[in-house]
């Protein structure tokens, strides 16, 4: 007994039987997402683009100012 048995990792014929069915025939279709699901953004959707926005412009501003000040040293 090694320790393929004791893990039960070692594959037996009843692992090795495949079901008939397809993965195919199991998954059903996804539905299509058109741009009238997609715009207008949420309100939470919305407030995370100001938010971004914001420290993005906030982060460029610093990056200015550490410029600035380095080369006014």
């Amino acid at each position: 007994m090694g320790l393929l048995d004791i893990y039960g990792l070692r594959r037996t014929p009843k692992d090795e039987q495949v079901d008939e069915e397809t993965d195919e025939e199991k998954l059903e279709p996804l539905p299509k997402i058109g741009m009238d699901e997609l715009w207008p953004p949420s309100p939470r959707v919305k407030l995370l683009y100001i938010g971004l926005g914001f420290g993005l412009f906030n982060f460029i501003l610093l990056a200015i100012w550490v410029y600035v000040m380095v080369a006014l040293r």
